[in-house]
């Protein structure tokens, strides 16, 4: 049970890393897009584009994510902290 609450923790620890490695390539897009419309003197599009757009939501529903994996991580953490304050009855 111990191992399967820490590989659990890993795990989530693991997929935090990937989306914000994801949100970090996610940003690096957004940047480069609007500095394309800017170069093409579109800034006034920004809000409507849709490389843009579709971008910051895939960023929103990362940051969500890693949220539930926080969530996820400390509820196992607590579950850890409880099992292993109860005394053992023989």
């Amino acid at each position: 049970d111990k191992a399967e609450k820490l590989t659990a923790i890993g795990k989530a620890r693991v997929d935090v890393v990937k989306a914000n490695r994801k949100i970090a390539q996610a940003m690096t897009r957004i940047g480069d897009r609007v500095f394309q419309l800017f170069e093409d003197e579109q800034e006034a599009t920004l809000t409507e584009d849709a490389d843009v757009v579709g971008a910051i939501e895939e960023i929103r529903a990362l940051r969500r994510e890693i949220g539930r994996l926080e969530e996820e991580i400390e509820r196992v953490k607590a579950e850890r902290s409880e099992s292993q304050s109860v005394a053992p009855t023989e």
